[in-house]
């Protein structure tokens, strides 16, 4: 723990050298392409000349716009709003205001509930959940009632397992269990890097909630996601061994981490310096964000699972998902854009798909801007469940 502890803090004081170079950096190269280029028109080069001097200018801004990139990736795999640090339980700090639930299901909703802990798939790590039956009774088990469903809810970068705390009544009051955790970094679940992957790492923690239910008996399983829990999901769905997995609702998935840098690079980048710098290097924000989407890439490990044959992101194994799935989105969404919530849905091949979109509603907000229509098509999709028959477990890559 002290370790985890050391090195968070490490990356906490290193915070804002990182964000002073990237100011310094995006102002410095941007001065210097305006130069160039005022100076080509102020001595009245011929067109040729003005031009290979341009392209020789791109090819240094491009090489200084992916380097540049390198750093501000740091803010996307470990951002500036994601607190990281070994807890031993939940406490305070990664409540958002607007949950209406922030402490657990006996004490905000009245519910009997398990403490469990499980590992993850293929690098064990520990985790930590509530198992809460849907029946009233004073104490929790997971095996008491094996036929029935139980959905498994899974939250967003910087949150813990309280995100979805909101909506076990929904599903408790529909006669279906409810399994809650924390993803790997995030609650009480153990901390290893301290860096999000946006899902491409975190589908393991999801496939070992699966595996751990498995184990109890359970064999109608439910997916419910939200924005890196949701691409967690649609990885985990596709990778569904024992056929169990009956149905998926996922919520502002994230498609491809890479495609987060161009939208959402100008507004991350004036949260992190003045935003006269900004608005001072508009020409470079193109190759930046370029340079930032490999960066990316590279540091969520999606290159090297290319190169390998696995699966690289959750747009790439949506196709192998079959159980129903709804996919969830917002016009509004400035994190994850609705198109890679689009791509997701297009992708997706299994024989009963919807897609729910919304103009309103910011990131992960759905359920609360939208609570009955989020109610009519959660149950709606355990309806489905109830039907689906799975076909033969798909082999796990």
């Amino acid at each position: 723990m002290a370790k985890a502890d050391a090195e968070v803090k490490s990356s906490n004081s290193g915070q804002g050298q990182t964000n002073i170079l990237a100011a310094v950096g995006l102002v410095g190269v941007s001065t210097a392409i305006y130069a160039r280029i005022g100076s080509h028109f102020l001595r009245g080069d011929d067109l040729i000349s003005t031009l290979s001097s341009l392209l020789v200018d791109a090819a240094i801004a491009g090489v200084v716009s992916t380097l540049a990139g390198v750093v501000v990736s740091t803010n996307f795999v470990r951002p500036p709003w994601f607190t990281v640090r070994q807890r031993e339980k939940l406490d305070e700090e990664n409540v958002a205001p607007y949950w209406p639930c922030k402490v657990d299901p006996k004490t905000d909703l009245g519910y009997a509930y398990e403490d469990v802990e499980f590992t993850s798939t293929v690098d064990n790590v520990r985790l930590s959940g509530w198992f809460v039956p849907a029946v009233d009774v004073k104490e929790a088990h997971i095996q008491a009632s094996p036929r029935t469903p139980v959905v498994i809810l899974v939250h967003g970068g910087g949150r813990d397992r309280r995100a979805h705390l909101a909506h076990v009544q929904l599903f408790h009051q529909a006669g279906v269990d409810c399994f809650l955790f924390d993803l790997r970094q995030h609650g009480a679940s153990e901390v290893t890097d301290g860096k999000l992957r946006y899902g491409e790492t975190e589908h393991r923690d999801v496939e070992g909630a699966v595996e751990y239910l498995y184990a109890k008996g359970r064999r109608n399983i439910i997916l419910v996601g939200t924005s890196m829990g949701a691409s967690s999901c649609i990885f985990a769905a596709a990778r569904d061994t024992h056929g169990v997995i009956r149905g998926m609702m996922a919520e502002n998935p994230v498609a491809n981490p890479g495609w987060l840098a161009a939208p959402v690079l100008p507004k991350f980048l004036r949260r992190i310096m003045p935003n006269a710098c900004v608005s001072y290097s508009f020409l470079l924000l193109r190759l930046l964000a370029f340079g930032t989407k490999l960066a990316i890439l590279h540091r969520t490990g999606w290159f090297i699972r290319v190169l390998q044959g696995k699966d690289a992101d959750a747009l790439s194994v949506a196709h192998r998902v079959r159980c129903p799935t709804v996919v969830t989105h917002s016009w509004s969404d400035q994190i994850v854009p609705i198109q890679q919530g689009f791509a997701i849905y297009n992708a997706l091949t299994c024989s009963e798909k919807s897609f729910w979109e919304v103009t309103d509603s910011l990131h992960c907000m759905l359920f609360y801007d939208h609570q009955e229509e989020y109610e009519r098509r959660a149950l709606a999709l355990l309806d489905s469940a109830r039907q689906y028959s799975p076909p033969r477990p798909l082999c796990m890559q």
